[in-house]
């Protein structure tokens, strides 16, 4: 589910100027997330505790400033009612998969016995900056 919120957000390129902004720091979160997803593959079938998930918040806690950046700069208000369903589903869409991988994680660390690896808490959700 949450993939096909990324892919109704990204249906469209978002326009210049937050393109040049968000794209950066969206390219990390990508990129992070991807790198997360393999380890946890590896660590999975080795039957090893999970990777930390830190730095894909870090690059999700850089995204969010951004966007507040944005918002504080009223460069937001410039968009059109497609392009704020847009931001927002983005924005929607990276916290839902911030949960889901922090649910995996408590879930691998669970089974692997391990309490020594640090995973978000449950109720924990992740601020888009608002």
């Amino acid at each position: 589910m949450t993939s096909s919120f990324i892919g109704r957000a990204a249906a469209a390129p978002l326009p210049e100027k937050f393109a040049k902004r968000l794209g950066p720091p969206l390219a990390r979160v990508a990129e992070f997330t991807s790198k997360y997803l393999h380890e946890s593959a590896g660590a999975l079938a080795s039957r090893r505790a999970p990777p930390p998930l830190k730095p894909m918040e870090d690059a999700l806690a850089a995204y969010n400033s951004e966007i507040a950046a944005l918002r504080s700069e009223g460069v937001t208000r410039t968009l059109s009612i497609a392009g704020v369903e847009q931001l927002f589903t983005l924005g929607f869409a990276l916290e839902q998969m911030h949960h889901n991988l922090a649910a995996a994680c408590r879930s691998g660390r669970g089974l692997r016995g391990r309490t020594d690896v640090a995973c978000p808490a449950r109720s924990a959700p992740f601020s888009r900056g608002r």
